[in-house]
């Protein structure tokens, strides 16, 4: 693992989350980004509008945000639960067009095989060097 990489494990509570799904592709997921940034407001229940996550689950990508309950879900959105469970979770440092890269590393050291997540929180900056998002792998 190279010196951008760091590692810790945690048990995660369940979460609910609520947003656009698409095909994982090779041109990223940032048009899902867009959308749900366009329309949060129609979404009801956000624990915290300050954190986005995105579900990569059989070959599609959820760009959402945790919500306490579903219900009334928007028109063209999908909700995920994400189980409860132990993750390793990966500190990826750097723009996000690093981000593939480190992935890359985690699939090299790791079995990667169901549900994956992306945290997005307040130190996260796209194309600062300095930014900061965390990478969720199943520890079962």
């Amino acid at each position: 693992m190279n010196k951008n990489l760091e590692i810790k494990q945690v048990d995660v509570p369940e979460m609910i989350i609520v947003g656009f799904q698409d095909k994982l592709g090779p041109n990223g997921a940032k048009h899902l980004w867009d959308q749900l940034y366009d329309r949060m407001g129609e979404i009801r229940n956000i624990t915290n509008t300050k954190v986005g996550y995105g579900v990569i689950d059989n070959g599609l990508y959820i760009a959402g945000v945790q919500v306490q309950l579903i219900n009334d879900i928007p028109e063209g959105m999908f909700s995920i639960i994400i189980p409860e469970r132990p993750y390793n979770v990966f500190i990826h440092k750097g723009p996000i067009f690093t981000l593939m890269n480190t992935w890359n590393q985690i699939s090299d050291n790791c079995q990667l095989s169901g549900l994956s997540f992306e945290r997005y929180d307040e130190r996260f900056n796209p194309m600062a060097e300095d930014s900061i998002l965390e990478l969720y792998i199943s520890a079962t």
